[in-house]
Formats: structure tokens, C-alpha cells, sequence
């Protein structure tokens, strides 16, 4: 009874309805399409922000006149202790001296053993004129060392350890002393595979497999620092430092505060932004809902009254009034998620030149949100129903 109740008015009043249903539909769909875009902007600017490097250093506390490392059983843990999903890359690094010469020229240069296809996941900034190293043989050198020697893709060079002791800038800056010198190795033959340029301090060392480096410095099985790009602000940040400090206290963790900081900063924005946009249209359908909706309570004020002199209730009023909210609330909802799915589409390519994935999890929240708008957009006509006197409604007639 109700439903058809509900039915008949809808039909009866669908250019006043059609008014309302256009005001949720434009603040369905405002939900939804911001809502896609918002969370998708937000993992692609996440993941675009960890284009600027590693934002968690992790080093080796003090440890007296030994030579300060990290194992590689540390570092199998420290990969192991990212919350799923959120480790980016984790490159570990070997540092210390050594004589580079390409056989005409010598020189005393800082280098690095690395693993490459770790490194560029942390590092995508890092410009290369040639290309990456592909096997042991191979190394990059950086564009201040290839001037200094002449170097370019495709010559070879020689590393030799160097009597100077090892260099190891992270364990340094972390409060450690400077290792004592390593024993020396066998000198390698290498040949340069690609000039790196970052504008920084790599590009004055060298970078080679991490195994030849450790055979070179007579470090086995030992790095210097490990570098870690994770997903996330400073919040996260923090909680990775204190899981690793919790399993691996002998390790310094150093997160990169410049980086999260200004992560976090753009991030923030955007959510406001968001949440600014939506609550404007929200508010300005709801007004556009209520200013129907009380419209036609009061044009159906005869009626309400006849029904309550022939023995309807408040809450039979109630229950109708709510019926035709819900109803008005639930259609309004499905055009607009349909509509928010393709204007998001449509934005993500013509504005931000990106996809927009639909999100399963953005249509029963913005169903709700219809809803609860449809429904504080009846309670002034509910509370005129509610007031209505059968009598002074008839005698007026």
C-alpha cells in the first residue's frame, strides 16, 4: 500500500520530482567523480613523489675500530619488515676508495657497489648517457669522474683498492668513525656501459655490481647503507623506523624528513581541495532537495490533510514522505554514479592525460551520501505534515 501510495505521488508531481532527482543526480555524481579522481590522484602523486629517491636510510650504529656494515641477513629482514605492498625498492650500498685508471690516467675516486635494478626503482631520476649495466663486467661512472679521466660508454678502465681507508659516508653522518682500511683485493678490468648525471655527489664515484665491489674492498657479504623508498607520510615513515629498530637495534634508521614533509604537504592540499569541492555541491543540492521537496509539502497540504481526517497517522505521513525521499534518493544515486564514472574517465584524460579507474568502493558510499541527503531534505516537510490540523485544512477548502 505504501509503495503504491509512493508511486502515485511521484507520478502525479514528476515535473517537481524531476527537479529534485536532477539536484541528487548532480551531487551523486559530483561523489563519485571526485572521489575516483581524488583517490587516484593521490596514488599516482604518491607514486610520482617517490621518483625523488629513498625516503628511509638506514645505516650501521657505531661499532668501535671494526669496520661498520650491514649483513645480508639484515637486509633479506629489513625487506621483509615493509607492510605488504608498500616497498617501492630497497638498494643497498658499499662504499670506499679507489684507484681508477684507464691506462694513460690514474685518479683516487669514491665508488659504489651497487645493485643496479634496485637502484633505478629508488633513483628513476638518474639520467644515463649509454645505458645500465648488465653483467658484472660493466660499470657507470659518473659524468664528473668521466671527464676527469676521458671516459665514455664503451671504454675500459681498471679499479684497484686503494691503501686509503674505506669511505663510508652514511655510517659517518650516522656518528661512526671512519673504518679502518680494508684488505685489498684483485685489481678488475671493467668496461663503462653509461655516463650517470644527477647533480650530485654520484656524479663524482663509480657504481659497480655489489659483489665485485665487495671482492674489491674485501667486504664479503657486507654494505654500507640501505636505502628504501616506501609508500606513505611521515606517519608510516616513522612506524617502518620503529619496526626496524624493534628487530634490527644495531641499525640506525634515518628517514629522509625533506621528502615525507613535502609529500605529505601536496597531499594534504589535495585532500582539502577535495573535500572543499564535494562539500560546496553537496550543500548546494541538498538546498536545491529541501527547497523542492517543501514546495510540494505544501502544495499537498489539502491532501495531507484530507488523509489525516480520514484517519492517516504521522507516521503513515512519515513513512510516505520518507518513501518518495528514498526513492527520490536511490535513483538519483545510480544516475549519478553512472554519470560521476564517465565525467571522471572524461577529466583523467583530458585534464591530467591519465586514466580514471572506477572504484567498486566509491558506489555504496556515494548511495549513502544520496540518501542521508534525500532524507534531511524531507524532515521540513515532515515536521509541516506533522502540524497539519485536519479541520483548519478542510474549513480552508
Amino acid at each position: 500500500m505504501l509503495f503504491k501510495l509512493t508511486l502515485g505521488s511521484v507520478r502525479r508531481r514528476r515535473s517537481r520530482l524531476f527537479i529534485a532527482l536532477a539536484a541528487v543526480t548532480v551531487g551523486a555524481a559530483t561523489v563519485a567523480a571526485l572521489s575516483a579522481i581524488y583517490l587516484d590522484l593521490r596514488a599516482q602523486m604518491t607514486r610520482e613523489l617517490r621518483s625523488y629517491g629513498a625516503n628511509l636510510i638506514v645505516v650501521p650504529a657505531e661499532s668501535g675500530s671494526s669496520p661498520a656494515a650491514i649483513s645480508g641477513q639484515q637486509l633479506q629482514v629489513l625487506r621483509s619488515l615493509a607492510p605488504p605492498g608498500s616497498l617501492q625498492g630497497a638498494v643497498p650500498y658499499l662504499h670506499g676508495l679507489v684507484d681508477v685508471s684507464d691506462g694513460s690516467r690514474q685518479a683516487r675516486t669514491p665508488v659504489t657497489g651497487t645493485i643496479f635494478a634496485e637502484a633505478l626503482k629508488v633513483n628513476p631520476y638518474w639520467k644515463i648517457a649509454g645505458r645500465v649495466p648488465a653483467a658484472p663486467g660493466e660499470v657507470l661512472v659518473g659524468t664528473l669522474v668521466a671527464r676527469r679521466l676521458a671516459l665514455s660508454p664503451g671504454n675500459s678502465l681498471t679499479l684497484s683498492p686503494s691503501s686509503s681507508a674505506v669511505v663510508d659516508q652514511d655510517a659517518s653522518t650516522a656518528g661512526g668513525e671512519t673504518p679502518p682500511p680494508a684488505d685489498r683485493g684483485t685489481p678488475l678490468e671493467l668496461q663503462v656501459s653509461g655516463v650517470l648525471s644527477t647533480g650530485g655527489a654520484e656524479d663524482e664515484r663509480v657504481f659497480l655490481d655489489l659483489s665485485q665491489a665487495q671482492t674489491l674492498l674485501g667486504r664479503p657479504d657486507q654494505v654500507s647503507s640501505v636505502h628504501l623508498s616506501i609508500l606513505g607520510q611521515e606517519p608510516q615513515l616513522e612506524e617502518m623506523a620503529a619496526r626496524i629498530q624493534n628487530r634490527l637495534p644495531q641499525l640506525v634508521t634515518r628517514p629522509v624528513t625533506r621528502v615525507s614533509q613535502s609529500e605529505g604537504r601536496v597531499l594534504m592540499r589535495l585532500s582539502l581541495l577535495f573535500y572543499l569541492v564535494v562539500g560546496i555541491v553537496l550543500v548546494t543540492s541538498a538546498l536545491g532537495v529541501i527547497i523542492t521537496m517543501l514546495n510540494m509539502a505544501l502544495e499537498r497540504r489539502k491532501e495531507l490533510g484530507l488523509k489525516k481526517a480520514l484517519g492517516a497517522e504521522n507516521r503513515h505521513l512519515l513513512a510516505e514522505l520518507l518513501g518518495e525521499a528514498g526513492l527520490i534518493g536511490l535513483m538519483g544515486s545510480l544516475l549519478g554514479i553512472a554519470a560521476g564514472f564517465f565525467l571522471a574517465r572524461w577529466i583523467g584524460w583530458s585534464v591530467f592525460d591519465s586514466s580514471i579507474s572506477p572504484r567498486p568502493a566509491i558506489v555504496p558510499v556515494t548511495i549513502l551520501v544520496s540518501l542521508v541527503m534525500a532524507g534531511l531534505a524531507v524532515l521540513a516537510p515532515i515536521r509541516l505534515a506533522a502540524r497539519i490540523d485536519p479541520a483548519v485544512t478542510l474549513k480552508e477548502e
